[in-house]
Formats: C-alpha cells, sequence, structure tokens
C-alpha cells in the first residue's frame, strides 16, 4: 500500500469510528503531533470518543 493509501485508509477509519482498520494501517507507535494527546496509536484510539462528542472527527 503506498504512503498516500495508508494515509488515507487511517483517516477514513478516523472518520468511521473504526478501530480495527487504524491498527491494521498504522504502526503501535505512530507519532502524534497532538501535544494534548500522547504518542502510540492506542493513545490516540482512546481519543476517538472524545473526538466524536465534540465533533471534531467529522
Amino acid at each position: 500500500m503506498s504512503t498516500k493509501a495508508t494515509a488515507s485508509a487511517f483517516l477514513g477509519a478516523v472518520l468511521r469510528n473504526d478501530p480495527a482498520t487504524m491498527r491494521q494501517v498504522a504502526n503501535a507507535d505512530y507519532i502524534q503531533h497532538n501535544p494534548f494527546i500522547p504518542t502510540g496509536l492506542e493513545s490516540f484510539i482512546q481519543m476517538l470518543a472524545v473526538l466524536q462528542e465534540h465533533g471534531t472527527n467529522a
């Protein structure tokens, strides 16, 4: 999968709140550049509910 396809799949999974796909396409040591979210894919996945609640993932 190309880098562009991987990024697209990851962002689509975020929008669909689809952690299974996120785990398939991203590394566990995913680097989060938001200083309020710890680095790591699982930390980001845990934030999906907060993103949905505030409407920031749509």
